[in-house]
């Protein structure tokens, strides 16, 4: 079990944990000549029952806030410290308020330096520093479960206030192991004969002796050594221990305070977080992008909010923001931060991380809110089941997975997994959404969302064809928009219908796989006779003028007759005086993507015209024509003299 100490400088913290341990905590050469604490302290204490308590004692200057917040942020019970001989002070305020904003619910309230006072006054100046205190306490979220009165300089009440927190040690139940490991350093340094070392607080997870690890938000990576817990040397570490790591691979240059030693399977480092944010009473009022200064785990870091919905929030208000850091930072779901003003003199509120993978971009803040009301839940079952129900996008598993620290198998055993279709890269990129990007290795969608939409879309498709039997299909953006399925999942599935040959594309027009416009009698047999020359294989098909001295027709004639076949999706028309059948067509986007791809391989941007007419053998000017069109209708998008692949286009690779 891991304690911290809380509470105004020069209150007795340190007096305290020596006089429970006989250990001393100041070890810096200028604390003791001080008596000031800078940095964190710790001990370690063992009950008859074998239960390890380790107690982190924290500096109570508000100069070091920092250093007091890294030391309270994972521990299991606060020690609220306050001298008899001054009460509440500043700094008792602000450490209680930081003991909120990490969610830490159990409080031991201790009054210090009894013996200092008279006798005729002790009574009731204890009994006005437990009302403060416990309003306090209790304005910031947190329970008093017990309280002692002590003396470390006579050892009053020490007995008493070491077996309880005995008592508390040997009745502690740890939380079961879970989430990827991640550990905060706060210190990193060297030992002859050891070399690296790094020391923190295990926030997740566990590791063994000879994992490796990862530094974030470097990214560098070494391997563990050797390991010390709450001061003793083990083989394994886990959630809430006082770790000391020593690693090889990794120079300590190459890790700063602040950063994250963490499992190899968390990765996630960003410059923007989306959180729930919260101000203090009389913290005054917030505006939206104030530059701020943000604690988390070890670290300090310059900041802006961005709010989402608001233009200011006021005391004891709180919402959805974005938090804009200075430098990219480590962060996962559930992580608490601490915010202080631009000065970083005063503690203004606290945020809880809900998506670390935030966007800055117009169409992230589209909504924000309400997906951040989704994913703010404790259980990642629910915040899982909510995206896959309740919004029409597709998830991004990996991020989630990650953003979440969960592991693979803990993600497996979520319920929500149950009800979903699991996507590969390979596939989402067959279909070529605007969605994938080369990170995603897997998207998770609904099942029961998909059924619902697929369902939707074929719907649609088939009443089409019942009030419009003239025409070849609908055309593919209204039923999009009609059917919600212009973005994200809606897109995805609409893409797989196309992929299943549940749908069909005809340049701009989608249809049922069987569905034959029911074509006046002429305009069947002038089908017929164009398919002659117009046919599926026939990529240089006869210019308009050549094709209307075949069929001796005149040419206005033959343009109005060949518009009604374009309108019924049975020939596109390139340009004035081409037409090709659709499936030619497609031949022809085929091989605009294999060049593509090809040039890609190559580490080219897209491909030329003369490549492509020397690959399709359709001669210069047809050339110029085909790209041109593939441009305007957003197969294609140019380039200076080459051309690159848009998202949609494999999509239409298979239609027709």
């Amino acid at each position: 079990m891991l304690l911290a100490t809380a509470g105004h400088v020069d209150h007795g913290k340190t007096s305290l944990i020596r006089a429970l341990t006989g250990q001393e905590t100041d070890r810096l050469e200028e604390e003791k000549r001080r008596g000031l604490t800078i940095e964190l302290g710790f001990a370690y204490a063992t009950t008859e029952q074998g239960s390890r308590l380790g107690f982190v004692d924290v500096p109570g200057h508000s100069k070091f806030i920092r250093n007091m917040a890294s030391g309270v942020a994972a521990v299991d019970v606060a020690l609220l410290v306050v001298a008899a001989t001054d009460g509440v002070m500043p700094q008792t305020r602000e450490h209680v308020a930081l003991l909120g904003i990490f969610g830490i619910k159990r409080c031991v309230l201790i009054v210090s330096k009894v013996d200092m006072l008279a006798s005729d006054e002790r009574d009731s100046v204890i009994a006005d520093i437990r009302t403060d205190c416990k309003q306090i306490l209790n304005d910031n979220g947190l329970d008093t479960i017990a309280q002692y009165e002590v003396s470390a300089t006579t050892g009053q009440g020490i007995d008493q206030l070491r077996g309880y927190l005995f008592s508390l040690a040997d009745a502690f139940q740890q939380e079961p192991e879970s989430g990827l490991f991640r550990l905060a350093i706060d210190r990193a340094f060297s030992l002859k004969g050891t070399g690296t070392i790094i020391t923190g607080t295990v926030y997740s997870g566990s590791i063994k002796q000879g994992e490796s690890l990862v530094i974030l938000p470097s990214g560098l990576q070494g391997r563990i050594k050797g390991m010390h817990v709450d001061g003793q040397e083990a083989s394994q570490v886990q959630t809430g221990s006082r770790v000391a790591l020593s690693l090889t691979g990794l120079a300590v240059a190459d890790i700063t305070r602040g950063q994250w030693a963490c499992s190899t399977d968390q990765t996630t480092v960003t410059q923007q977080a989306d959180t729930k944010i919260f101000l203090l009473s009389r913290s005054g009022t917030l505006r939206h992008w104030q530059k701020v200064h943000v604690h988390g785990g070890a670290t300090m870091v310059p900041a802006r909010v961005s709010l989402y919905d608001k233009r200011s929030i006021a005391s004891g208000e709180s919402a959805f923001a974005q938090i804009v850091f200075e430098q990219s930072q480590h962060m996962v779901f559930g992580d608490r931060l601490v915010i202080r003003d631009q000065n970083a003199q005063q503690t203004i509120g606290g945020a809880r991380v809900i998506d670390p993978n935030s966007e800055r971009n117009k169409q992230h803040r589209r909504g924000r809110s309400q997906i951040l009301q989704l994913l703010d839940q404790e259980s990642a079952n629910i915040a899982l089941d909510n995206l896959q129900n309740k919004t029409n996008e597709p998830i991004d598993l990996d991020r989630f997975r990650q953003s979440r620290n969960l592991s693979e198998q803990e993600l497996d055993r979520l319920d929500s997994m149950k009800d979903a279709y699991v996507i590969s890269h390979q596939v989402a990129k067959n279909y070529s959404t605007n969605l994938v990007g080369t990170s995603i290795t897997r998207w998770l969608v609904s099942k029961s969302r998909t059924r619902l939409l697929s369902n939707r879309l074929l719907t649609e498709v088939t009443e089409f064809h019942g009030n419009q039997p003239q025409q070849r299909g609908m055309a593919r953006r209204e039923l999009l928009v009609q059917c919600d399925c212009v973005n994200g999942l809606g897109q995805i599935v609409f893409l797989t219908l196309l992929h299943e040959d549940q749908l069909r594309q005809y340049g701009q027009v989608v249809s049922l796989p069987n569905f034959i416009p029911q074509l006046p009698g002429a305009d069947k047999q002038f089908l017929k006779d164009v398919n002659m020359d117009i046919t599926d294989d026939n990529l240089k098909p006869p210019s308009l003028s050549a094709l209307a001295e075949r069929l001796k027709l005149d040419p206005e004639d033959l343009t109005e007759r060949l518009a009604r076949l374009e309108e019924a999706g049975f020939v596109i028309r390139i340009a004035k005086n081409r037409i090709y059948h659709p499936a030619a067509f497609n031949k022809l986007l085929e091989i605009a993507s294999s060049l593509a791809d090809e040039a890609q391989s190559n580490e080219l941007s897209g491909f030329d015209a003369k490549t492509f007419r020397d690959r399709s053998g359709i001669g210069r000017n047809l050339t110029i024509d085909v790209l041109e069109y593939m441009d305007q209708k957003g197969f294609t998008r140019r380039l200076g003299d080459r051309r690159v692949m848009r998202d949609n286009t494999s999509a239409q690779l298979r239609a027709g």
